[in-house]
């Protein structure tokens, strides 16, 4: 059999997911019996295929004279076994409920043809344990998809043991034709690639609410506004290829020893659940969540899928009509955290160079590389006046042409005008001499190189020469915020400022309190990166990592275990996350998106996939052996990827321009 032989699809249960795959299949071509229980759910799924279509053609992704063919191509029925009679791919979607699965595709494949493949869409169960309800184990495979389907376009597929290969590929060649990513699990683990992925970095997050690091809503934050977006277009392996394993080895390796390794969910979630706490279906959760709010980060999740659908597909217009300002969930402890307002309004924001800040400020940048010419362009676009230091004539010359070809993207996805190009660019200036560049600073930020004793002897001199009343940050990604400043006697004055790259169109800061941090260096530093549109969040630890990289190094340790497991490849890892989930968390944190699903099944899910979750607290030897191989990714020229300048080059340029566009969403 091959995927033409697949064109009638039976997909048993119409809720929340069956309804989504349905629809998807009937827009390419397949013939859909959507099949349920009562008339009355079959109503619903026909009303939200309505919407779901309407929505698909409206955004330019469905042709509007496919519009009523699609819908057409799918009849609804109560009755299973007529409508498996002749299918060629039966699908099952309903909930997680072992024994009614069973039941319904035992059901199913008692009148279905010889040649139907069944699948099941579970998240939470084995091919073993489904796939001999069927009697035919060897044409069974789970199809995990994500939700909503027809937006995001991973597919897991998890073949039963005796599945055969043409089986397999019949169901690859198939998701294919339908414009899916389909990815092949070679070994069932549970909770497959993504959930794994997800439930390592949501177990790290619970562990730093735990610890008092940070809030719930700090920690969606920082997610949202900092690698989520990142990873809706790049997976981990691709943008960690671009730092270079050994470098990344050496962060990690300190971080593994760090990062939590529980064999079980978080006591947070337990107690939360044991409350009664279960988010969106109770009002409370870890945040408060009423009819509205809930249907807002609903509505705000699919504009924001919708508009990178149409990035791939390059029918995109303007993020400004695809984007309407939404709220989430609202804090209960808003006024307590010290941290801005998750629900303010995208319009409200002061996010653009019109909405200018206080530009008396005087700004320092040390360190005109990767990190500081993108934070100095930054502040010039929103009226400061910015010095750049670096020890040479020619490094800052290539910063300043830099911060030139930054403000023009900044202006290509409307963050600026064209006409505001030439007076931000005249804000900055450039000294290879720390001292005249610090003379008059009210802020410095030391971006340099992750080398600890150059950044410590930085700051000593930094506290020599600038005056008094100056604000140290370093936008150090591995180092104690304390540590660096040590050798100075202004300690209530110094912070982290951890950026995230690209400094300018990622809008998410960790702010990092160290142990003498005064709580006025704290709110200077936050009201200045709210009134340049960032989203800063305080981590009122010092913690090795501060909260992204320990969440990252969560989600990567796990990534490894995987990879070095046999069960997939790096470059499948990250056709997973950019896929699914790293497109959710451009928009929703981990705590949020949980909150939908409800905590009760979140804790259900985690107390199924944790205990076999990767606890190393060393290097993985498929990471090591990389290392010594010097396959270090894009500077070597080969890592997990085989990398050329161009193709290097390329990578850069598809996640600026993504930023860019996601740079003029609200909120």
């Amino acid at each position: 059999m091959n995927d033409g032989n697949i064109q009638n699809v039976t997909v048993i249960g119409a809720g929340l997911m069956g309804h989504g795959i349905a629809l998807e299949f009937a827009a390419h071509g397949l013939n859909v019996r959507l099949v349920d229980q009562t008339d009355g759910a079959l109503d619903a799924a026909r009303l939200r295929i309505d919407l779901g279509l309407d929505l698909l053609t409206e955004a330019g992704l469905l042709a509007a004279d496919a519009h009523d063919a699609a819908r057409s191509r799918i009849a609804y029925s109560t009755n299973l076994a007529a409508a498996s009679a002749n299918a060629d791919l039966i699908l099952e979607a309903v909930f997680e409920d072992l024994d009614l699965k069973r039941m319904l595709l035992s059901e199913a494949a008692s009148a279905a043809p010889k040649h139907a493949i069944f699948s099941s869409n579970t998240s939470s169960f084995m091919p073993s344990q489904l796939a001999d309800a069927t009697g035919r184990p060897d044409r069974f495979a789970i199809a995990h998809y994500f939700n909503p389907p027809y937006l995001l376009p991973l597919v897991e597929i998890v073949p039963a043991q005796e599945a055969g290969s043409h089986v397999i590929e019949t169901l690859r060649a198939l998701y294919l034709r339908l414009g899916k990513r389909p990815v092949v699990i070679r070994k069932a683990l549970p909770g497959f690639i993504a959930n794994r992925l997800q439930a390592a970095l949501s177990r790290e997050a619970g562990a730093l609410v735990q610890r008092g690091i940070a809030t719930p809503q700090d920690i969606d934050s920082v997610i949202k506004h900092g690698f989520g977006r990142r990873l809706a277009v790049a997976g981990p392996f691709e943008v960690w290829e671009q730092i270079g394993w050994d470098l990344v080895s050496t962060i990690a390796g300190e971080l593994f020893a760090e990062i939590d390794n529980s064999e079980g969910p978080s006591q947070l979630m337990i107690d939360a659940v044991a409350r009664g706490d279960l988010g969106v279906k109770t009002g409370r959760g870890m945040y408060e969540w009423t009819p509205e709010s809930a249907e807002a980060l609903r509505l705000r999740i699919g504009r924001a899928l919708i508009r990178l659908a149409q990035l791939e597909a390059g029918a995109a217009g303007s993020s400004a009509e695809v984007f309407a300002p939404s709220e989430t969930g609202r804090r209960s402890d808003q006024q307590e955290s010290g941290t801005p307002s998750e629900t303010q309004s995208g319009d409200n924001l002061p996010s653009r160079a019109s909405q200018r800040s206080d530009p008396s400020r005087k700004i320092t940048i040390v360190g005109a590389g990767l990190m500081g010419h993108g934070i100095a362009l930054e502040f010039a676009a929103h009226g400061h006046t910015v010095t750049i230091n670096d020890v040479s004539e020619q490094l800052l010359e290539t910063a300043f042409e830099r911060c030139e070809q930054g403000l023009r993207l900044l202006a290509s996805a409307g963050r600026i005008s064209p006409a505001e190009i030439a007076p931000a660019l005249s804000r900055i200036s450039a000294s290879a001499d720390l001292a005249t560049a610090v003379a008059d600073a009210d802020l410095v930020i030391e971006a340099t190189s992750e080398d600890f004793a150059l950044k410590r002897r930085i700051f000593a001199e930094l506290d020599r020469l600038c005056p008094p009343h100056t604000i140290l940050l370093s936008n150090t990604s591995t180092f104690l915020p304390s540590a660096i400043g040590e050798d100075t006697d202004r300690a209530d004055q110094i912070a982290g400022g951890h950026y995230f790259n690209p400094g300018y169109l990622l809008p998410g800061v960790e702010v990092i309190r160290g142990p003498q941090t005064s709580q006025e260096t704290i709110d200077t530093v936050v009201t200045l990166l709210e009134s340049i549109g960032k989203r800063p969040v305080v981590v009122r630890q010092e913690i090795q990592g501060f909260i992204v990289n320990r969440l990252q190094a969560a989600m990567f340790r796990e990534a490894l275990h995987i990879v070095g497991a046999g069960v997939a490849t790096a470059p499948e890892i990250d056709e997973v996350v950019r896929s699914s989930f790293g497109r959710r968390l451009s928009v929703a944190g981990t705590f949020e998106l949980r909150e939908l699903i409800g905590l009760d099944l979140a804790l259900d899910i985690s107390r199924q996939i944790i205990p076999s979750l990767d606890n190393s607290r060393t290097i993985p030897a498929v990471l090591s052996d990389m290392v010594r191989a010097r396959d270090l990714g894009t500077k070597t020229g080969r890592g997990f990827y085989d990398w050329t300048p161009e193709t290097a080059e390329a990578l850069r340029l598809r996640i600026a321009t993504a930023l860019a566009d996601m740079a003029g969403w609200p909120g």
